[in-house]
Parts: C-alpha cells; structure tokens; sequence
C-alpha cells in the first residue's frame, strides 16, 4: 500500500478541533485532537493545515520535523 511506503496515514476518524483561547496551536497525537487559536485567517489555516500534519505524518521519519511540517503545511495553504 503506497501509504505505508510513504509514512503517511490519515487518522482513522476526522480530528477534533479544540479552540485555543491561549497558548500555542498543537496536535494531540494520543487523543487525535488538534488545538488552534482560530482558522479564518490564512495564518489560522496554516496552523491548522501544520496540526493536522502532525496526526497524518505521525508514522513517518519527519512527522515531527517542524521545519518539513511548516514547509508543507505553506504549500498547502497556498494551493
């Protein structure tokens, strides 16, 4: 399955979106949560787009590379 020669691995049910009143947007690999300040704005959607990557590349060697994260959550975004 080319899934698995890639790393990537959609999580089995959608994510939940918590929003942050404050602190910093994060993934909860464990609970399959994503926290974000807010989603409207495109820095919103890159934070979001970032979050979510972390629970899909969370099998693959740069799932935590915040740098390739970042990277291609941009491309994402602006796609």
């Amino acid at each position: 399955m080319l899934r698995a020669e890639i790393g990537y691995e959609p999580p089995d049910e959608a994510p939940q979106v918590c929003f942050l009143t404050q602190g910093v947007p994060h993934a909860d690999l464990r609970r399959g949560r994503i926290y974000v300040c807010e989603w409207t704005s495109r820095d919103g959607r890159v934070s979001l787009i970032h979050e979510y990557l972390h629970l899909a590349f969370r099998r693959h060697p740069n799932g935590r590379d915040e740098a390739y994260i970042e990277r291609l959550a941009q491309q994402l975004a602006d796609s």
